[in-house]
């Protein structure tokens, strides 16, 4: 039984007894049936709000996943969602880099392992972008002892 039919059993109920009721006391059990009738129309509307408004953002939802992967595709970002908590844990440790694309002068930025790979694509216009390694602005890495993993990436290509 849902609340609706709640109340029309409640008010059978009431018309069926043998209640002897006064003016007084049967003005009053209308006025409670009036208003519980009404809190449970009320209370039905606002389910089904409710359940509408779910059906709505659960929509929006997967729409703005879909935006999400469109853009990952336009910008040629790949879906890895297994090492999520991986990938959150080496970007705190990874240095990000802001580049200005020569091609078409837009800005985006990359980590160091990106540059030190050394195939680094404009995410605006797809120019390959190719860097000098000792450029680096954390330090030359000239020095074996170095701890930053940078001079194992040196190509003496000068």
């Amino acid at each position: 039984m849902d609340i609706l039919e709640k109340v029309g059993f409640l008010k059978g109920l009431v018309e069926a007894s043998d209640l002897s009721l006064g003016d007084k006391e049967k003005k009053i059990f209308d006025a409670l049936l009036e208003l519980v009738d009404d809190m449970a129309h009320t209370l039905k509307e606002c389910d089904e709000d409710i359940t509408s408004l779910y059906d709505d953002l659960d929509a929006m939802d997967e729409h703005i996943a879909d935006i999400d992967d469109d853009l990952d595709t336009l910008f040629g970002v790949e879906e890895d969602d297994d090492d999520d908590d991986e990938d959150e844990e080496e970007d705190d440790e990874d240095y990000l880099y802001d580049i200005e694309c020569p091609s078409c002068g837009k800005e985006f930025s990359v980590d160091e392992d990106t540059i030190f790979n050394g195939d680094v694509k404009c995410p605006f216009c797809g120019e390959k972008i190719e860097f000098d390694i000792q450029d680096c602005e954390d330090c030359d890495c000239e020095d074996e002892d170095c701890d930053c993993g940078h001079h194992h990436h040196h190509h003496d290509e000068d």
